[in-house]
């Protein structure tokens, strides 16, 4: 009797794992996975974006706050969890650093903490094709069809991930949702749309509406690699600011040691 009841104990122990198994198992929607892997091709194909490991981009950015501030930047990044964008303003110079998630930024000598939710964020802000091809090689990340949209009289897939995304290592637990809008027609991601934190409408009640949004345009072939030369971002529905790149150079053999957190 004794040993009936232990058998029929390990058989629901096994049911119980094995329902907890399909329950944590990660949704990869095939008609989604497939237009990253198109978004992928159009990028420069799987091989070429993962030979890339780190880029350098030297343009403009304009601030909107309040007077439109603008000046030259440097943005190095290496992989998407290691960002430096160092802006030379008006009021002086100012440097962002993200390393694995952790974020600092130092202007007029004083040095800010950047929040986790910003600091994740800022990770391929100039390379959105990073997002896809983290996604598609770590089959971890959950990948979902959310639907078929219009924007500006073009037809655009809103495909959602939630994962890693390379934006911090293996060791640190994270989990970040973007909605990734791309191009129907050329493939091309259009925007990003970042959920870092619930929006609500009026009155209170959840609302999708993400609350950060980085807009791309003007791709240009870089070695083999389509890279947005225009990149704009808008807060709650403000824009922050934009970025107009004049000149993006791949593999200039950086290492962690260029992203050190400023104290």
């Amino acid at each position: 009797m004794f040993g009936r009841s232990m058998c029929t104990l390990a058989v629901l122990s096994s049911l119980l794992f094995s329902q907890q198994q399909v329950s944590t198992r990660p949704e990869r929607d095939t008609q989604a996975v497939e237009i990253l892997e198109r978004v992928e091709q159009v990028a420069g194909g799987a091989q070429v974006l993962a030979s890339v490991h780190d880029t350098t981009e030297y343009g403009e950015i304009t601030f909107y706050w309040g007077h439109n501030i603008k000046g030259p930047l440097v943005i190095r990044t290496l992989g998407g969890n290691h960002f430096r964008m160092e802006a030379t303003l008006p009021q002086g110079k100012s440097t962002w650093i993200v390393k694995d998630g952790v974020g600092s930024k130092k202007e007029s000598e004083k040095t800010l903490s950047i929040s986790r939710e910003n600091a994740l964020n800022l990770g391929n802000l100039t390379f959105p094709a990073g997002h896809v091809a983290a996604a598609l090689t770590d089959s971890t990340t959950n990948v979902s069809f959310v639907g078929v949209e219009k924007r500006d009289d073009t037809s655009v897939y809103r495909i959602r991930v939630k994962g890693r995304l390379g934006l911090a290592s293996d060791g640190t637990p994270t989990s970040v949702v973007k909605d990734l809008i791309i191009n129907a027609l050329t493939y091309d991601i259009l925007s990003v749309e970042d959920h870092p934190y619930r929006t609500y409408k009026n009155g209170g009640k959840p609302s999708d509406a993400a609350p950060r949004v980085i807009n791309f345009g003007d791709y240009r072939a870089v070695s083999g690699v389509r890279v947005p030369f225009s990149v704009s971002t808008k807060l709650q529905g403000q824009q922050t600011l934009s970025i107009q790149l004049n000149e993006v150079s791949l593999n200039n053999n950086l290492t962690a040691s260029d992203f050190q957190l400023q104290k």
